[in-house]
C-alpha cells in the first residue's frame, strides 16, 4: 500500500481519537533524558514494525491503548530508537516507536498494557537512546486509509496535488478500491485537513454517490475520476502528483 510524504501540521487532526495524539506535535523535538520529573515516558514500536509494511498501529490506537487502561497520557508523538543499525531491506525492522508521556505513578499499570519505559532504549556503552520528533503531518490521512481498509483489498492510495505555479494547494486524494459486494470503490478530495471533503465518490448500498460541497473542485475531481490510473490523474503539467509509500 502506498501513501503520501506529507506536511500539512498534524494538529489538524480530524478523528476524536487523533485529537489526543495531536496535541504534543507543536513542541520542538526533544532528546532524552531531560524530561519533568514527575513524569514517566513509555513506548511502544510502531507504527511500522518492519520495513515496506503497511503500519501496525497508528499513533492514536496507541494512545487509546493506554487512556483505555485508565492512564492519562499528557504528550504523545512520534519517534525513533538511535544507535541501532536495521538493514535496508523490505522485512527488516524499523527505529520507530510511539512516545507518550503520562504520570510516573502510573507507569506500572501501562508496562503491564504492553509499554515500556524508554529508559530501557539508553545505554550509553552501546551508544544508544531515543529521540521524539513531529509525526509528519499528513498521518491523519494514513490513518483513515488504515481505518478503512477493509474493502480496499485491491487499492488503498494517498495522492498530494500540488499546483506547479500556485504552491501547495492542500489537497490529498484517497483512492480504495476492494471486493465488498456494497463498497467496491471510495474515493475522497480532502482539503488542509480530513475534517475538509472537497468531493467524495462511493459505491454504496443505495448505488453510486457523488458530492463535492465544495464545487469550485468539480471539474478537477470529475477530471481525477476519469484518470485514476494515470500517474497524472489527467491533471497534466500544471499539477504535481505525488504517491510515497507508507
Amino acid at each position: 500500500m502506498t501513501v503520501l510524504s506529507m506536511r500539512i501540521p498534524f494538529a489538524a487532526c480530524a478523528l476524536c481519537f487523533l485529537l489526543v495524539a495531536c496535541k504534543d506535535d507543536l513542541e520542538p523535538p526533544t532528546q532524552a533524558p531531560g524530561e519533568t520529573p514527575d513524569v514517566a515516558v513509555v513506548y511502544e514500536r510502531g507504527p511500522h514494525l518492519a520495513q515496506c509494511a503497511a503500519p501496525a498501529i497508528t499513533l492514536g490506537q496507541s494512545t487509546a491503548k493506554l487512556t483505555q487502561a485508565g492512564i492519562a497520557v499528557l504528550r504523545s508523538s512520534c519517534g525513533s530508537a538511535t544507535g541501532v543499525f536495521y538493514p535496508t531491506v523490505c522485512g527488516a525492522g524499523t527505529p520507530e516507536i510511539l512516545v507518550h508521556n503520562i504520570p510516573e505513578d502510573r507507569l506500572p499499570a501501562a508496562t503491564a498494557a504492553g509499554f515500556t519505559s524508554v529508559d530501557a532504549l539508553v545505554d550509553d556503552a552501546r551508544g544508544t537512546n531515543w529521540q521524539r520528533f513531529r509525526c509528519d503531518g499528513y498521518q491523519a490521512y494514513r490513518d483513515i486509509a488504515m481505518q478503512t481498509a477493509g474493502c480496499a483489498q485491491t487499492r488503498n492510495r494517498l495522492l498530494r496535488i500540488d499546483h506547479r505555479t500556485q504552491g501547495n494547494s492542500d489537497i490529498v486524494f484517497l483512492d480504495q478500491a476492494g471486493n465488498c459486494a456494497d463498497a467496491a470503490y471510495r474515493q475522497v478530495l480532502y482539503g488542509a485537513s480530513p475534517a475538509i471533503v472537497l468531493c467524495s465518490n462511493a459505491q454504496t448500498i443505495a448505488g453510486p454517490v457523488k458530492n463535492c460541497a465544495t464545487t469550485q473542485y468539480t471539474s478537477l475531481f470529475d477530471t481525477i475520476l476519469a484518470n485514476t490510473g494515470a500517474a497524472d490523474l489527467g491533471l497534466g503539467p500544471e499539477y504535481i502528483v505525488v504517491e510515497i509509500t507508507q
